[in-house]
């Protein structure tokens, strides 16, 4: 138990029948799951903590991956975003065993993981690809830097003012984009 509780992970476990709740029955979960997803252990044994933690555009997902993984009796991952219990955005990946309770009952053994960052570095990889893509689109070096522009604003900033040094040695704004286009 202590060594369940030193990960930094959510461990749970829940028996599930299928009879419209998506789990019966939430027989464990450890106490890291508390500071991971911002709900008591109470609270998360509740029958209904997935559809107040789990985010309605990916609810139905989540539920399809585990009918079809307790279904087929297989192991299987899953990621969705959800509402960590301060109000934050945060992406989850569950990695699920799947097997039966002594009395034959579907059960699933899950390690809850945060992959929040992992997928925050990978939007910013992603808006970068992209603004490499538009670097090499274009001759016109302040149509391609104005694009740029467009491309980092409001992805990875607020603001971004791009300077150029002219002929006479002077910096000379190029381009400029405000995530408020008013300003």
């Amino acid at each position: 138990s202590d060594l369940l509780n030193g990960l930094q992970a959510s461990v749970w476990e829940a028996l599930w029948e299928g009879h419209g709740h998506p789990v019966d029955e939430v027989t464990y979960v450890n106490q890291a799951a508390e500071g991971l997803l911002g709900y008591s252990s109470e609270q998360l044994k509740d029958q209904s903590a997935s559809r107040r933690l789990i985010l309605d555009p990916d609810y139905e997902h989540v539920m399809k991956s585990y009918s079809a993984g307790i279904r087929g009796g297989r192991d299987f991952e899953v990621q969705y975003r959800a509402r960590h219990g301060d109000g934050r955005l945060i992406w989850l990946r569950d990695v699920v065993r799947v097997s039966r309770a002594p009395d034959g009952h579907p059960m699933v053994r899950a390690v809850t993981t945060d992959i929040t960052k992992h997928k925050q570095a990978e939007e910013r990889l992603q808006i970068l690809a992209e603004a490499g893509r538009t670097l090499d689109s274009s001759l016109d070096y302040e149509t391609t830097l104005a694009n740029v522009t467009g491309v980092i604003v409001p992805a990875l900033a607020d603001d971004c003012i791009i300077f150029l040094e002219s002929s006479q040695g002077r910096l000379e704004m190029v381009t400029s984009a405000h995530s408020d286009p008013a300003r």
